[in-house]
């Protein structure tokens, strides 16, 4: 296996091993996990997503057949979920939206 597949998969599976291995133990109570939460999605990975589309470098011709049918078939998969919840399952539009989500 080459080592850069190994330098960026490695930490990503020790982070996510560590943290169950936290969570197994119960290393952290309730409070310091809620805190750990809001502190992760609300400010470190918007941080870690912006910096990452900031430096990243775009090929010169973007690959608009491949976005579009990938995207054209994702939205036309929520919409048939979202059809499938409110109609099949009799689902409210805000739980349908979540239910369409998942799938």
């Amino acid at each position: 296996m080459s080592s850069a597949v190994i330098a960026i998969v490695f930490p990503i599976f020790g982070v996510v091993i560590v943290g169950y291995l936290a969570g197994r133990f119960r290393v952290l109570d309730r409070r310091a996990v809620h805190g750990l939460s809001l502190y992760v999605f609300n400010l470190a990975i918007p941080i870690l997503l912006f910096r990452v589309l900031a430096t990243t470098d775009l090929p010169e011709a973007l690959p608009w057949r491949y976005l579009v049918g990938y995207y054209a078939c994702a939205l036309g998969f929520f919409g048939v979920s979202l059809y499938l919840a409110r109609l099949g399952f009799g689902f409210t539009l805000g739980k349908a939206g979540v239910f369409a989500f998942r799938f």
